[in-house]
């Protein structure tokens, strides 16, 4: 799944789902687990490369969607906006092609 984020061979709207779903792996993974804070984009991408107590990777360290200062970007190289729901659901957003959050070409999933 985590191959398909940012590819031409699919519209963007797909993408902040498949970041939705990877973020759901990791969730349902650790369960009742004890893991390490998720506060900002970059330590969600940290445990979603393995740097976690199951060492599950859910995406590469190396994914072209990770960028050098460890943050998930969309296909537009902006930050996806993460959102927590509750415990266990997380809404995401991109900025979309303006690369500005919170306008009305936004790609959202979750919400």
């Amino acid at each position: 799944m985590a191959d398909e984020l940012n590819s031409p061979n699919h519209p963007a709207e797909e993408d902040v789902e498949i970041v939705r779903q990877l973020i759901g792996q990791y969730l349902t993974a650790m369960q009742r687990r004890p893991g390490p804070p998720i506060g900002d984009d970059r330590d969600l991408v940290r445990v979603l490369t393995g740097k976690n107590p199951l060492r599950a990777v859910v995406i590469s360290p190396t994914h072209r969607a990770i960028d050098r200062e460890g943050r998930l970007l969309d296909r537009w190289g902006t930050p996806y906006h993460l959102h927590p729901l509750d415990a266990t659901a997380i809404s995401v957003r991109s900025a979309g092609p303006d690369r500005r959050l919170f306008t009305p070409d936004d790609l959202v999933a979750g919400e």
